[in-house]
This record gives structure tokens, sequence and C-alpha cells, in this order.
């Protein structure tokens, strides 16, 4: 819905221009002009890790690096996103997320990772494909990974939320 981004200028008393960043979107179909500091989550966010994308493009010498790149990020648009990106990557891309996701996606499956911790909490990173005798390609990799063949699953505990309130006093209110 995005048709243009754009910087509106204004110069203010003192002779100063301040940049205030807008989009026009079609929106109910009619294109509005909206400021920036109205947008989506997602949408910052995916304009704020667009240059880190693009510069793992344009040089093969770049190692471009992003935490968490779907934060806030649709899955199904990150995924689309990573796909449209896989073939044009000159430099490194290495990325972290917990979008499980991605995990089916056949382009970048000799590409992921996975991070174990052992009993001392020593943490290891581990290439899927060292599960070879555990990966065919009729078998549905995230399935198997949130089953916890392939480890780096997280441990859910419950929280008795109640007890939790009475141990920090909270109380209604406060």
């Amino acid at each position: 819905d995005i048709k243009k981004v754009y910087y509106n200028k204004i110069i203010d008393n003192e002779d100063k221009i301040k940049y205030r960043l807008f989009f026009k979107k079609l929106v109910y179909g009619e294109l509005l002009d909206i400021d920036f500091q109205f947008e989506s989550t997602g949408t910052k966010r995916l304009l704020k890790i667009l240059p880190f994308l693009l510069s793992s493009v344009v040089s093969k010498d770049r190692t471009v690096v992003i935490d968490e790149i779907e934060s806030g990020i649709h899955d199904l648009l990150m995924d689309n996103i990573l796909n449209n990106l896989h073939g044009s990557i000159k430099g490194q891309l290495i990325i972290t997320t917990h979008n499980t996701l991605l995990l089916e996606s056949k382009q970048y499956k000799d590409n992921i990772y996975v991070f174990n911790l052992d009993k001392d909490a020593n943490k290891e990173l581990i290439p899927l494909s060292d599960f070879d005798e555990r990966i065919h390609p009729n078998l549905n990799i995230r399935k198997r990974y949130l089953g916890g063949l392939y480890g780096g699953v997280p441990m859910p505990m419950d929280i008795d939320f109640e007890e939790l309130a009475e141990i920090m006093d909270y109380k209604e209110g406060k």
C-alpha cells in the first residue's frame, strides 16, 4: 500500500530546515500522506533494515549481521523478502530469528544453524546440515525442530502469576 517515501521539508522561524519522513499510502482507495511516526512497528523495522539488506547485495566484501530480523515484521512477508534476496546476496548475510516459519523454506535450508545449550549452559552453534540423517526432502524441518530433534528449542515452563504477584507484593492500582 506504500506508493512513495519522501521527506517533507519545513523551514522554521530561525531559518532551520526540519525534515520529516512521510509515506504516500493507498488507504481505502485514497492516496494519503502519512507521517512515518504513525506507521506500524513492522513498517518502521523494515525501513530500518533495508539499507543493511541492500549492503549485502552490493559488495562481495561485506558481511551484514542483523539480530532478530523478523522483529515486528509479519512472518510471511519476512519469508518473501528473504526468498527474493537469497539469489542476489554477493557478500554474507547473517541473521538471527525466532521465526520458525523460515525453516520451511527450501531456498536457504543449507544455511540454517541452531544454538544448542549443554547442561552447563555452554552454547554451541550447529549447522542443520550436521543432521543429514534426520533431514529428508519430504520431512517438515520446522515440525521436527519444534519437536526438539535439532535442539535449540526453549523449554517452556508454567508460571503461576498469582504466586508471582504475591511474591512481588503486587496490589491492584500499584
